[in-house]
Protein backbone atom coordinates (compact mmCIF):
# COMPACT_ATOMS: atom_id res chain seq x y z
CA UNK A 1 0.00 0.00 0.00
CA UNK A 2 2.84 2.39 0.79
CA UNK A 3 4.48 1.75 -2.58
CA UNK A 4 1.21 2.28 -4.42
CA UNK A 5 0.82 5.64 -2.68
CA UNK A 6 4.36 6.66 -3.68
CA UNK A 7 3.82 5.64 -7.31
CA UNK A 8 0.51 7.46 -7.55
CA UNK A 9 1.82 10.62 -5.84
CA UNK A 10 4.77 10.78 -8.24
CA UNK A 11 2.48 10.20 -11.21
CA UNK A 12 0.30 13.11 -10.07
CA UNK A 13 3.43 15.25 -9.61
CA UNK A 14 4.78 14.69 -13.12
CA UNK A 15 1.42 14.91 -14.89
CA UNK A 16 0.68 18.22 -13.14
CA UNK A 17 4.07 19.54 -14.21
CA UNK A 18 3.51 18.55 -17.84
CA UNK A 19 0.01 20.03 -17.98
CA UNK A 20 1.10 23.29 -16.29
CA UNK A 21 3.28 24.03 -19.33
CA UNK A 22 1.36 25.44 -22.32
CA UNK A 23 3.21 23.36 -24.92
CA UNK A 24 3.03 20.30 -22.70
CA UNK A 25 -0.71 20.75 -22.27
CA UNK A 26 -1.11 21.12 -26.04
CA UNK A 27 1.04 18.18 -27.13
CA UNK A 28 1.09 15.73 -24.21
CA UNK A 29 -2.27 14.01 -23.96
CA UNK A 30 -2.30 11.83 -20.88
CA UNK A 31 -5.30 9.51 -20.91
CA UNK A 32 -7.57 9.91 -17.90
CA UNK A 33 -7.56 6.97 -15.51
CA UNK A 34 -10.95 5.29 -15.42
CA UNK A 35 -12.63 5.90 -12.06
CA UNK A 36 -13.62 2.23 -11.89
CA UNK A 37 -10.01 1.05 -11.48
CA UNK A 38 -7.51 1.44 -8.69
CA UNK A 39 -4.28 2.32 -10.47
CA UNK A 40 -0.69 1.62 -9.62
CA UNK A 41 0.98 4.33 -11.69
CA UNK A 42 4.41 2.81 -12.27
CA UNK A 43 4.55 4.23 -15.78
CA UNK A 44 3.16 7.19 -17.64
CA UNK A 45 1.58 6.84 -21.07
CA UNK A 46 1.51 9.96 -23.21
CA UNK A 47 -0.07 10.43 -26.62
CA UNK A 48 2.01 12.94 -28.56
CA UNK A 49 -0.58 15.15 -30.21
CA UNK A 50 -0.08 17.40 -33.21
CA UNK A 51 3.34 15.99 -34.10
CA UNK A 52 4.35 14.49 -37.42
CA UNK A 53 6.04 11.11 -37.61
CA UNK A 54 9.37 12.90 -38.07
CA UNK A 55 8.72 15.02 -34.99
CA UNK A 56 7.85 11.95 -32.92
CA UNK A 57 11.18 10.40 -33.92
CA UNK A 58 12.96 13.67 -33.14
CA UNK A 59 11.29 13.77 -29.71
CA UNK A 60 12.49 10.23 -28.98
CA UNK A 61 16.00 11.26 -30.00
CA UNK A 62 15.91 14.35 -27.78
CA UNK A 63 14.85 12.38 -24.70
CA UNK A 64 17.52 9.77 -25.36
CA UNK A 65 20.18 12.45 -25.85
CA UNK A 66 19.22 13.84 -22.46
CA UNK A 67 19.70 10.42 -20.85
CA UNK A 68 16.03 9.51 -20.52
CA UNK A 69 14.94 7.30 -23.39
CA UNK A 70 11.23 6.61 -23.58
CA UNK A 71 9.43 3.72 -25.26
CA UNK A 72 7.29 4.12 -28.36
CA UNK A 73 4.30 1.76 -28.39
CA UNK A 74 4.49 1.46 -32.17
CA UNK A 75 8.17 0.53 -32.19
CA UNK A 76 9.08 -2.69 -33.97
CA UNK A 77 10.67 -3.98 -30.75
CA UNK A 78 7.92 -2.98 -28.29
CA UNK A 79 5.91 -5.88 -26.88
CA UNK A 80 2.87 -3.60 -26.67
CA UNK A 81 2.85 -3.24 -30.45
CA UNK A 82 0.20 -5.70 -31.59
CA UNK A 83 2.25 -6.38 -34.73
CA UNK A 84 4.74 -8.22 -32.49
CA UNK A 85 2.19 -10.54 -30.91
CA UNK A 86 2.74 -14.18 -31.76
CA UNK A 87 -0.25 -15.67 -29.93
CA UNK A 88 -3.08 -14.33 -32.07
CA UNK A 89 -3.79 -13.38 -35.66
CA UNK A 90 -2.59 -9.90 -36.56
CA UNK A 91 -5.41 -7.39 -36.82
CA UNK A 92 -6.16 -5.79 -40.17
CA UNK A 93 -7.91 -2.55 -41.12
CA UNK A 94 -6.79 -0.83 -37.92
CA UNK A 95 -5.42 2.43 -39.28
CA UNK A 96 -6.56 4.40 -36.22
CA UNK A 97 -4.74 2.01 -33.90
CA UNK A 98 -1.62 2.13 -36.06
CA UNK A 99 -1.66 5.93 -36.03
CA UNK A 100 -2.23 6.05 -32.29
CA UNK A 101 0.63 3.73 -31.32
CA UNK A 102 2.95 5.57 -33.71
CA UNK A 103 2.69 8.59 -31.39
CA UNK A 104 2.13 6.95 -27.98
CA UNK A 105 5.04 6.77 -25.57
CA UNK A 106 5.67 5.06 -22.26
CA UNK A 107 7.74 6.64 -19.49
CA UNK A 108 8.82 4.36 -16.66
CA UNK A 109 8.41 5.81 -13.17
CA UNK A 110 10.91 3.77 -11.14
CA UNK A 111 10.22 3.33 -7.45
CA UNK A 112 13.99 3.38 -6.84
CA UNK A 113 14.19 7.04 -7.93
CA UNK A 114 13.90 9.87 -5.44
CA UNK A 115 10.75 11.99 -5.50
CA UNK A 116 12.85 14.98 -6.59
CA UNK A 117 13.94 13.05 -9.71
CA UNK A 118 10.44 13.27 -11.12
CA UNK A 119 10.67 17.04 -11.42
CA UNK A 120 13.81 16.52 -13.51
CA UNK A 121 12.05 13.88 -15.63
CA UNK A 122 9.27 16.35 -16.37
CA UNK A 123 11.85 18.98 -17.33
CA UNK A 124 13.50 16.52 -19.72
CA UNK A 125 10.19 15.72 -21.41
CA UNK A 126 9.33 19.41 -21.77
CA UNK A 127 12.81 20.29 -23.05
CA UNK A 128 12.66 17.46 -25.60
CA UNK A 129 9.28 18.76 -26.75
CA UNK A 130 10.64 22.32 -27.04
CA UNK A 131 13.59 21.05 -29.10
CA UNK A 132 11.22 19.09 -31.32
CA UNK A 133 9.03 22.12 -31.98
CA UNK A 134 11.92 24.47 -32.82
Amino acid sequence: EDRIAVYNDRYAQITSQLHADAKGAAHFHIPKIDERVRPVCDSLQINLRGLTGEQVQAFLGHTKRRGMPVGLFGSADNARNFRNWQYSPIATDVEFTEAMIAAAIDVRLPLSFETEDFDQMGKVLLAALADTLE
